[in-house]
């Protein structure tokens, strides 16, 4: 009987939070990830603070309020503030009324106010203009970039992905390939600093968005219509941002407003500015057109909003793809020579497009078929070009809902993505998937996507509390419904034989989040905690019939396969599918302090621990190299064994990483800043290389490997990256005119 230990620590952080959430929240509590901060000091002319004085934001689009009062230090905080225009509105007596109409906060950034208050009567109001607030530059270590949401729609973005804005950040670098995006063209791989780019982070409304099978990469793509800002955080990330070191992509979704708005919109392209491929006679063809609306409003005034949002992407492409194919004439010597054979079989019914025409000989890229030194076909392999065409079709939902209550002091959203992708199997990266489409043999694509996000915000005096549960979805499945004939690959042919056997992958992330700030005068005490359970259903389908590989044409010729491989039930031998099952947790806390040490010096600290949990599997089919006997590590290796094991490593515990982050205004007058840091992060192993312990079946037992589970689990050690530089950045009012600084990193992936 094969028994599994369940983990403790997930279990243990969930009652955690939900623990602090309670008792706690009253007090005090903020979390900054999704939201905007607004900090700043009160004084009279001379300088002299002013305590106690009310301070007032109102929000210009919901007319939500928020107030606070000065403390000993003449400072305010309003942390948690949906990002977007405010007045800010400071009534003291004995001093004019101040007044600073549409002040601009930033999706999580904290925006730093100075207020100085002339004398004389409240009626009397000085107003100050927008362009005169601006955010003091040395108040955060961290390095980021923020798009609004004019930037966002008007930037012209390939196929309008949210995704490529990252790399128009400092730092950045295009890399080659292409994330597994959910659009109908991928998002690009970006590094940041030289950091592997497994360690980026994607945050959609304060939840993780980062796909659990391909770290480092976007679960989904999310409309640029339906979004308010994004931000890109390159360097000196506080503690509360974990899972790698690369960038941290934060975005937030549109809300509604007290007034009714929509936009509807249609994008086209097609091919007439596209440049030919080489090999083909004319361009490829394509009619991309992109389409949708929203709309958003009040459902009660200054209460309770909506926004919702639909779009549509509908791409006819062709895609030109060079191969090299057996010719007619070989074709025609198979037929003759051996009609019956399995050869024959698959010529016949897949036959591959004809080679082009060669120059000074009859094809291109022309080779013969030989058995020894006697030429059997001279023209035997040729090259190909065709243009495989495809259709792809895109839908995506977004629905969202604010309601505040309690005047202003709760606020409660629930938001909702969907997306629906479809395609005739004319995509793919492999080119052996596009050779068979090229035969005929094609895998259509159905995919399904959902994000789910729930959140409470909890405002009590000048605390704030942001609780968020938030659960993805990814269902995707490809292959065809009456695929029968196995995959035959032929080492001379590129364009190989077989139908997609229809494999479906599930994957579902829940995650629980929240963070609670402690707002002490010069000290901003930011503490919080994450749990997620990860699920994974890969290789799910119906048996396939295998693969056949053949290292050359004659033997393919001659129906001599160098190598079969199938899956079967080990019991019975009878064709097996192999799904897999696998579960996850994680865990993450940390500790932040940002200490404002004088107007011109700020100083963050924090600490973070993360713990990434083992993998289990849920038919106990996890198998693993099991180290042999010796002496050595290298004997070890050499007398190792496939077995089934009780889990694959032992996980970490002691994941604790310090960030150290400093800002410095050298000249007191908030153009120039400083910023220096120093941190360290852990990521978790890549999610392909835990799964892919599907591939190895494993000769052990479930009794041996329950009776001694630890014999099979190596202590691997998580991925670190370790971080530090320096960086000047000059600032004129609202307006950045400039910044360089330098900034270096390593890497460290330890075997054991």
């Amino acid at each position: 009987m094969n028994t599994r230990t369940r983990p403790q620590q997930p279990l243990a952080v969930i009652i955690f939070i939900l623990v602090v959430h309670l008792l706690v929240v009253p007090r005090t509590a903020f979390a900054q990830i999704t939201e905007a901060a607004l900090r700043g000091l009160v004084s009279d002319a001379a300088g002299n603070v002013l305590v106690s004085s009310p301070v007032v934001a109102r929000n210009d689009d919901t007319g939500q309020t928020r107030i606070t009062t000065t403390d000993g230090d003449g400072a305010f905080l309003l942390a948690g503030l949906p990002p977007g225009s405010y007045n800010i509105l400071v009534r003291v007596a004995g001093f004019r009324t101040f007044e600073q109409p549409a002040l601009k906060l930033n999706v999580g950034r904290t925006t730093e106010l100075t207020i100085k208050l002339e004398v004389g009567g409240v009626q009397e109001t000085v107003e100050i203009s927008a362009g005169e607030g601006r955010m003091v530059v040395s108040f955060e270590a961290r390095l980021s970039d923020t798009f609004e949401r004019r930037t966002v729609t008007e930037l012209p973005l390939p196929q309008r992905d949210i995704f490529l804005l990252p790399k128009l950040s400092a730092g950045a670098t295009e890399i080659p390939g292409a994330a597994s995006s959910t659009k109908v063209s991928n998002s690009p791989v970006i590094t940041v600093n030289g950091n592997r780019y497994r360690g980026n982070n994607y945050v959609l409304d304060g939840a993780i968005n980062t796909n659990p099978n391909n770290s480092g990469e976007p679960a989904l793509v999310p409309s640029l219509e339906a979004i308010e800002e994004v931000q890109v955080q390159t360097g000196n990330f506080s503690s509360e941002f974990g899972r790698g070191n690369g960038a941290v992509i934060n975005l937030r979704t549109k809300s509604g407003t007290n007034e009714l708005h929509g936009r509807a919109w249609e994008y086209h392209r097609n091919a007439a500015l596209n440049a030919r491929n080489f090999f083909s006679t004319a361009r490829a063809p394509q009619v991309f057109n992109q389409f949708g609306a929203n709309v958003g409003g009040p459902i009660f005034k200054n209460r309770t909003f909506f926004f919702g949002s639909y779009e549509a992407a509908r791409n006819a492409t062709g895609r030109a793809v060079s191969l090299l194919v057996e010719t007619p004439e070989l074709r025609e010597y198979v037929l003759r020579t051996a009609p019956a054979g399995v050869a024959a079989q698959l010529l016949r019914q897949f036959p591959a497009p004809a080679p082009l025409a060669g120059n000074g000989t009859q094809f291109l890229d022309q080779r013969p078929l030989r058995r020894g030194s006697t030429v059997l076909v001279p023209a035997a392999v040729g090259r190909t070009s065709v243009t495989l065409r495809d259709y792809t079709r895109l839908d995506q939902y977004m629905a969202r809902v604010d309601h505040s209550f309690n005047n202003d002091a709760d606020k409660i959203t629930a938001r909702w993505i969907a997306e629906h992708q479809r395609d005739e199997g004319g995509t793919s990266s492999s080119l052996a998937t596009l050779g068979r489409a090229v035969r005929g043999s094609r895998g259509p694509f159905r995919g399904f996507f959902g994000n789910l996000n729930v959140g409470h915000v909890h405002v009590s005096g000048r605390a704030v509390n942001d609780l968020r549960l938030s659960t993805q979805f990814i269902r995707t499945t490809r292959g065809a419904d009456d695929a029968v004939v196995p995959e035959v690959t032929i080492t001379g042919l590129t364009a190989p034989f077989g139908d997609v056997f229809k494999q479906t992958t599930k994957l579902r992330t829940y995650e629980l989040r929240d963070t609670l700030t402690l707002d002490r005068g010069r000290h901003t005490l930011r503490l919080g905690g994450e749990a997620r359970r990860i699920f994974k259903g890969l290789s799910i389908g119906t048996p396939t019939a295998g693969t056949f590989t053949f290292t050359s044409l004659l033997d393919f010729v001659d129906d001599r396969p160098f190598r079969q491989t199938l899956t079967v039930n080990p019991d019975t031998g009878a064709p097996s599918d192999f799904g897999r099952y696998f579960t996850l947790y994680e865990t993450g806390l940390f500790v932040q302090d940002d200490w404002k040490i004088s107007s011109r010096l700020n100083l963050n600290l924090g600490v973070r621990h993360d713990y990434f949990g083992t993998v289990t599997e849920r038919e106990g089919r996890l198998s693993s190299l099991v180290l042999g006997p010796g002496a050595s590590f290298s004997e070890q290796v050499a007398n190792a064994s496939i077995s089934r094991v009780e889990r694959l490593y032992q996980p970490e515990r002691l994941n604790f990483s310090p960030r150290v982050g400093l800002a410095f205004d050298p000249f007191g007058d908030g153009t120039t800043s400083v910023r220096a840091g120093f941190s360290m992060a852990y990521q978790p192993h890549h999610g392909q290389s835990i799964s892919g312990a599907r591939t190895a079946a494993g000769r052990g037992s479930e009794r041996d490997s329950t009776e001694q589970p630890d014999r099979h689990a190596h202590p691997l050690r998580h991925p670190r990256a370790v971080q530090s530089g320096v960086r000047a950045r000059l600032e004129r009012a609202r307006r950045s005119s400039g910044a360089s600084g330098r900034t270096t990193g390593a890497h460290h992936r330890l075997r054991r």
